[in-house]
């Protein structure tokens, strides 16, 4: 079984071969199972018509799901994970990079988004509100000035070998990104979401850190530091 987070994170080629296959497979063997066919149809269906916004409850319980799924813990339990090779080329925020100051972007929320497009001239500020996870490229769930979720993928802002753990530490839940000209993009569900290629065109704010009060708070962030060296994580 594959997750609908790694069929959303396939490129469109990648997406019509996965299909393929499993099709293929399926009749070859006589095991043509009628509910993975009428997904396949309705999921095709619904891209045909335009596709669709989720509600803030849908996002965030797929983003649940993923993270369960893509978590480090669950992993090195032997949970399936599916990875590309490389993560699925998107041509269009592959090739595009924002040069313009923020300051001279309009602010837009979710809504003002038009799909399927790159809103020019545009900047969406978002706070990550769950922490992220990671599979060909990081999955987070950013949501507006006026509480409304969206689903946000970045590719190309951390090396390739680092777990959903790792990305968690780049991009910490309360993280503030300013998303540059944002891709708003239908992806392989028929579910719209933002999708980053260009680290020039994502602005960070890393949430406040506590300072150390107490003994425990000391011995919390001791854990945490040779947590992070035993990874190989030096930054």
């Amino acid at each position: 079984n594959v997750s609908q987070n790694v069929l959303d994170s396939m490129s469109q080629q990648e997406f019509a071969l996965f299909n393929d296959v499993c099709q293929g497979v399926l009749l070859a063997n006589n095991r043509v199972d009628a509910q993975k066919l009428q997904s396949w149809r309705a999921r095709a269906e619904m891209i045909d018509s335009g596709g669709q916004e989720l509600s803030n409850e849908e996002i965030l319980m797929s983003h649940l799901h993923g993270l369960q799924l893509y978590s480090a813990k669950l992993t090195e339990k032997g949970t399936l994970t599916f990875n590309f090779l490389s993560p699925g080329v998107d041509d269009i925020a592959a090739k595009h990079v924002c040069t313009t100051d923020a300051s001279q972007l309009k602010q837009v929320q979710v809504r003002d988004l038009v799909k399927g497009k790159i809103n020019l001239g545009k900047i969406l500020w978002v706070t990550s509100i769950l922490p992220c996870y990671r599979i060909s490229g990081i999955m987070l769930v950013g949501q507006d000035g006026m509480g409304r979720s969206i689903i946000v993928s970045l590719y190309n802002f951390v090396p390739s070998h680092y777990s959903s753990e790792d990305a968690q530490s780049v991009f910490p839940q309360g993280t503030r990104l300013g998303i540059k000209e944002p891709y708003y993009k239908m992806l392989n569900s028929g579910n719209f979401a933002i999708r980053a290629d260009n680290p020039c065109n994502l602005l960070v704010e890393q949430p406040a850190v506590d300072v150390p009060r107490t003994a425990r708070d000391l011995e919390r962030l001791k854990a945490r530091g040779n947590e992070a060296f035993r990874a190989g994580r030096f930054d």
